[in-house]
């Protein structure tokens, strides 16, 4: 069995996301246009499928919503992409469903029964794929059994835990987020803004932060542009890891007047430099083995892994805001070799660098 996927045009994708998100009103002789060109019949099946990268569309029949497909399409399911990450399957109700792979989440069909209750069908299939997706994510459960107190302490955790670099912090920011992704799990806007809020509250100190700003930027675009709670999680806990590495640790445990904090501002101030374990350890005065251990007993991360996530922000940055070839900015972030520059970003960001510049500068258009 497979499926047809339909490229609608970008005004019809902007629409339908808003109809499907923010309750914005959509014709129902639109609706009716639309499914008549895709030939399917009312009523029909409707899924919600997230899957990271997107499925192999080259093994699906593609065509035009414009082109006249050359062959009987009444029993084969129809698939559109109305934002990343993020399809639905469209099925007459006698259809085989598609059988996804281990990287699909799936949410329960929903029944449409005509254009005017097509996008609440619609809806109601996205929320059916939350709630999958939150028992994949080991967080089962219902918005009443979180209450906005519960929310609120654990935010308050995440942001103390986060600036002390404490080795939990990240333990403690997915709790919280799930938490959130419960209490909230049918807005999923009210999901996006708490965590724009909390990397607010975690960044307000340091507003002046050229880089933070730069990184603050492009969060929010990540996070609005996620339209499924499993990738949301991903670029969240991403996201906070570039704001982290770069927040100065308080004082106290792991603060700047300590060995750990101490090896922290070395690295803020000679990450672009080409050094090593034991450049950071003669800075601190302390042995490299002892320097190893106490930073990641109190970050969490080796030495190496923080100094990599400094870099690679500030390669973010230069990719974004500047001309500078890939092979300039692997050697202006202080990587020996381009191809060096290449792993260690692939590794925390899940793309390329050359990728990376061309999705960033299309969002800033």
């Amino acid at each position: 069995m497979f499926m047809i996927y339909f490229d609608l045009s970008p005004v019809l994708c902007t629409n339908f996301t808003a109809a499907i998100f923010h309750g914005k009103p959509l014709s129902p002789s639109v609706i009716h246009r639309v499914l008549g060109e895709m030939g399917l019949p009312w009523p029909h099946q409707v899924q919600a499928v997230g899957v990271s990268g997107g499925p192999d569309l080259s093994s699906l029949l593609r065509f035009s919503m414009r082109e006249t497909p050359k062959l009987d399409v009444a029993t084969h399911p129809r698939l559109i992409s109305l934002h990343s990450g993020l399809y639905y399957v469209l099925s007459p109700l006698n259809a085989e469903l598609e059988t996804w792979g281990p990287m699909a989440r799936v949410g329960q069909a929903q029944v449409a029964t005509g254009a005017e209750k097509w996008i609440s069908s619609l809806q109601q299939a996205v929320v059916s794929l939350r709630e999958h997706e939150l028992k994949v994510m080991g967080a089962p459960g219902t918005a009443t059994l979180v209450s906005k107190q519960d929310e609120q302490d654990a935010a308050r955790r995440v942001i103390s835990l986060a600036r002390r670099h404490a080795p939990d912090w990240e333990e403690a920011a997915s709790d919280w987020l799930r938490l959130c992704m419960i209490r909230h799990q049918r807005m999923l806007n009210i999901v996006r803004r708490k965590i724009v809020d909390l990397v607010s509250s975690l960044t307000r100190a340091d507003d002046e932060n050229d880089r933070l700003s730069f990184l603050y930027t492009d969060f929010i675009l990540r996070v609005y542009q996620t339209h499924t709670f499993w990738e949301l999680e991903e670029v969240t806990l991403s996201s906070l890891r570039d704001f982290v590495a770069l927040l100065g640790a308080e004082k106290g445990m792991g603060g700047q007047n300590g060995i750990v904090g101490k090896a922290i501002g070395y690295l803020g101030d000679h990450h672009a430099e080409l050094i090593s374990l034991k450049d950071v350890a003669e800075a601190t005065h302390v042995s490299a083995s002892h320097l190893a251990r106490r930073f990641r007993e109190e970050t969490g991360v080796s030495v190496m892994t923080y100094l990599h996530r400094l870099r690679i922000a500030r390669a973010k940055q230069l990719l974004a805001e500047s001309d500078e070839t890939v092979l300039s900015v692997a050697l202006d972030c202080g990587f020996e070799s381009p191809e060096h520059f290449h792993r260690i970003f692939k590794r925390l960001t899940h793309t390329t660098p050359r990728r990376y510049r061309l999705d960033a500068r299309v969002d800033r258009v």
